[in-house]
């Protein structure tokens, strides 16, 4: 009997340990949510009024302190480099004028070579210019229509060959970045003079808005630009977040219309101003949540929980947050020319006749052109027609002015001059 009353007193302090040890776990638990909770209530808390600090901050101009007197007579204060939004027209033009071939006589297949600086067109139409999109987004030149110096034209329809120059250029050691070279091998065996190439390449849309001390605000679609100060050559800036990726280029330009030097530029985004003073109004009555903890007023997570859920006022509707930019200028900014994008990039495709570089044409104006025999890689000279007039014999020929010619053999380069006649050169004393 005493033995039973034994185990009995055992058993009974046995499970009072366990309850002790399970309520003294629970209350450490809900120490450490407390705990937790009290943490994340804080952080929020200087989240909130750091956020509400810099609001506050931008919503006022700052006073700058005057710079150096700016020299207007000075050109490194203003630049003519800068980015272009070429309309799909103006890039056409610009490419006609700036773009040319080399074309290669070789027998019996012409080498047509166009190179063109890729980043500088991705620019003029407004395209990304990452490492990965530069060849994406450059444009592509397909050849259509030769013409050719005796006068005739030819439709290419498709029969040419395209070389991989990129490899071409890893080969021989050299950047393939940057400039990206389109050669064509395209099977005529006369002189090439000009090229038509349907040109395929993406264009995005852009709208320049000017923003002055007059007129600071541009109406655009997807919301506002507003000029908020412009100060010792320090401009600033708002729109709606959501229109960031559609900022383009902003130029800032002097008094007498000359375009000014930039930095630099800053932006950033803060909520709305609704939001902003939400955010106020909540600040006291997490403070007070904090403070309840600390007086053991609220004991638990889920008294933090149901506390905040009484005292905190509604939350405003989610809206756009506000972008804001800061460009810096070399000197007193007169007004501000922002470009944004208008919509998505379109896919156009556009005729455009390309003509011999202005030294190649200039060569071929004695009507004889180097050429090359596939054969034999030897060299000789062709008229407008592609006919033989000195057989391909030579290790290389260069065209020189006048009539004159570079003829190597052997490695022995001499000037000489074309005897078309008698389909031969001849010493230049002769």
């Amino acid at each position: 009997m005493a033995l039973s009353r034994t185990n009995h007193f055992k058993k009974v302090k046995l499970f009072t340990l366990i309850c002790w040890f399970v309520t003294l776990l629970w209350a450490c638990n809900v120490d450490n949510d407390l705990q937790k909770t009290r943490d994340e209530l804080q952080a929020h808390i200087d989240e909130t009024e750091n956020l509400i600090d810099i609001t506050s901050l931008e919503v006022k101009p700052s006073s700058l302190s005057p710079k150096e007197a700016f020299d207007e007579n000075n050109q490194y204060n203003f630049t003519s480099d800068y980015i272009r939004y070429f309309t799909v027209d103006e890039f056409l033009s610009f490419i006609k004028k700036d773009e040319q071939i080399d074309a290669e006589v070789i027998k019996p297949n012409n080498l047509v070579k166009l190179s063109v600086d890729v980043m500088d067109l991705n620019n003029l139409l407004g395209l990304e210019i990452g490492d990965n999109a530069i060849i994406a987004n450059a444009p592509s030149f397909i050849p259509s229509t030769i013409h050719f110096w005796d006068g005739t034209r030819l439709a290419v329809n498709g029969n040419y060959q395209t070389l991989d120059t990129t490899k071409i250029k890893e080969r021989n050691g050299q950047d393939a970045n940057g400039f990206k070279y389109n050669e064509f091998l395209i099977p005529v065996d006369k002189p090439i003079r000009a090229l038509d190439f349907d040109v395929k390449f993406k264009h995005k849309g852009f709208t320049g808005y000017r923003l002055d001390s007059v007129n600071k605000i541009a109406k655009v679609d997807g919301g506002q630009i507003e000029l908020l100060s412009n100060q010792n050559g320090e401009v600033k800036i708002s729109y709606p977040q959501v229109m960031d990726k559609r900022i383009g280029e902003t130029h800032g330009f002097y008094k007498n219309g000359e375009m000014l030097k930039n930095s630099g530029r800053t932006s950033y985004s803060v909520p709305t101003i609704e939001m902003i003073e939400w955010l106020k109004k909540t600040l006291t009555t997490y403070q007070k949540a904090v403070d309840l903890i600390d007086n053991k007023e609220l004991k638990s997570k889920q008294e933090v929980d149901a506390y905040l859920a009484k005292k905190l006022l509604k939350k405003p509707a989610q809206s756009d947050k506000k972008a804001f930019a800061k460009t810096f200028y070399a000197g007193p900014v007169d007004h501000i020319m922002i470009y944004v994008e208008n919509s998505k990039p379109e896919s156009a495709t556009k005729k455009v006749t390309l003509k011999l570089h202005k030294d190649d044409r200039e060569s071929f104006n004695e009507g004889y052109f180097v050429a090359k025999d596939s054969k034999n890689n030897k060299y000789g000279i062709v008229d407008a027609k592609g006919n033989w007039i000195v057989n391909p014999t030579y290790d290389d020929i260069r065209a020189e002015s006048e009539g004159k010619f570079s003829v190597y053999q052997n490695r022995i380069g001499r000037v000489r001059k074309l005897d078309a006649l008698n389909k031969k050169f001849v010493d230049l004393r002769d």
